[in-house]
């Protein structure tokens, strides 16, 4: 059975609390596949209120024309960075307020994220999508109590 991505992220739309910033940007490459089934190995997804872009190059363009057919896709021209993209998309949406996954990420990316959206209030969140995956996993795999006769045998050897 194919996961629903689609409701993968509206649970993370209903993770960002009404109080909070509602303009996420997911950079960890594993979240990024997860709400989205992207399986590539460079992707950014953005959340504002009303939309959802992923952020790619031109390497992945079938690939997420593919995996990824309901989203809304922006591809980095060549000459161009992930950084200077994400900076463009943020100014046309008129972003003032960002949640970022600095958990996940390292200090230089962190550094050149503030100077790539300067004018843009960048907001630290940790957690919220690795908890959203593992609220998944606890509920496909439940822990048990109850061991089986067998697992009990095979530990007291």
């Amino acid at each position: 059975m194919k996961p629903d991505f689609t409701a993968r992220r509206e649970n993370l739309r209903k993770a960002l609390r009404p109080e909070s910033c509602q303009n996420f940007l997911v950079t960890n490459i594993t979240n990024v596949g997860y709400l989205t089934g992207f399986s590539g190995s460079s992707a950014y997804l953005l959340f504002t209120p009303d939309n959802e872009v992923l952020l790619s190059d031109g390497r992945y363009t079938e690939q997420i024309a593919e995996e990824c057919p309901d989203l809304n896709v922006e591809i980095r021209p060549v000459d161009s960075t992930m950084l200077k993209l994400l900076a463009s998309v943020i100014e046309k949406a008129n972003i003032r307020e960002l949640l970022v996954e600095s958990s996940t990420m390292t200090r230089a990316f962190s550094n050149q994220l503030d100077s790539a959206l300067a004018n843009v209030e960048l907001v630290d969140s940790q957690g919220i999508v690795e908890t959203l995956r593992s609220i998944r996993m606890s509920l496909r795999f439940p822990r048990s109590s109850v061991r089986s006769k067998s697992t009990n045998a095979s530990l007291a050897n």
